[in-house]
């Protein structure tokens, strides 16, 4: 069950260095469902906690500070700060990702999350779930 990523960007502390930059995917104007993507990815839950924080790379002067965790929704995992560059930047995310949410009527059902056998796969495959 190998999960999908979203917002490893290019720019961000915790992001790939050759991911997608985020500033390429910044829009000017609401995207359809934008407060459902907000709610859905703030409702995500959490797979790996991280310490310290991550602030906003597009605007190093914002008050925006937050831990970067790793989220799920038990097929997708993305970064605790996803949310925060949807909301103030209108950024795109995949239309698979999108397409899920939409699928699962915008909201996560932390019963269907297995957890444990989430992190066991990571666990026997060594690699790390975020990049």
């Amino acid at each position: 069950m190998k999960l999908k990523i979203a917002g490893c960007y290019r720019e961000l502390p915790q992001g790939d260095e050759d991911g997608v930059k985020l500033s390429d995917l910044v829009s000017e104007s609401v995207q359809p469902h934008e407060d459902e993507i907000i709610a859905y990815l703030q409702s995500g839950i959490i797979f790996i906690t991280c310490l310290g924080f991550v602030g906003d790379v597009l605007n190093p002067d914002s008050d925006f500070e937050v831990a970067p965790h790793l989220l799920t929704d038990g097929s997708w995992l993305w970064y605790n700060d996803l949310y925060y560059y949807v909301k103030n930047y209108h950024v795109r995310l995949p239309s698979e990702l999108i397409n899920h949410m939409k699928s699962k009527k915008w909201k996560i059902s932390p019963e269907e999350i297995d957890l444990e056998a989430i992190e066991k796969e990571y666990d026997e495959s060594g690699t790390t779930p975020y990049w």
